[in-house]
């Protein structure tokens, strides 16, 4: 699922020793769309009933330059991926669906292996 994030929940994110997905994008980008679409295809094929369905955070880089600036976001649409606080991986050419999926597949088991 893709949910609208605020200033003040992607600060808590970074600041969380936990695993999240940030999708930044502006809304008149026609790639961001493009890209959103994709993802949510993505995440609707990562669904399985037992376990915890898949959260990636949107961001609207309009509303919050401060984020670009900090966080060296230099183009949209970006998929960054964050373990415990840190960028890991930021994704600018997201290419195909089986893409995107196969880095959030590998994001996940990463994450899982480390932390348990």
């Amino acid at each position: 699922m893709i949910r609208e994030a605020t200033y003040e929940q992607i600060m808590h994110k970074r600041f969380k020793r936990s695993s999240t997905i940030l999708y930044f994008y502006t809304p008149l980008c026609g790639t961001c769309k493009l890209a959103r679409q994709m993802l949510e295809v993505v995440l609707a094929t990562l669904d399985d009933p037992n376990r915890q369905e898949q959260e990636v955070l949107a961001c609207n880089l309009n509303q919050m330059p401060s984020v670009a600036k900090d966080w060296e976001i230099t183009s949209v649409p970006c998929l960054t991926f964050l373990h415990d606080g840190k960028i890991v991986e930021k994704l600018y050419s997201f290419q195909s669906v089986d893409n995107i999926y196969h880095k959030i597949l590998n994001f996940n088991q990463n994450t899982q292996k480390s932390s348990g």
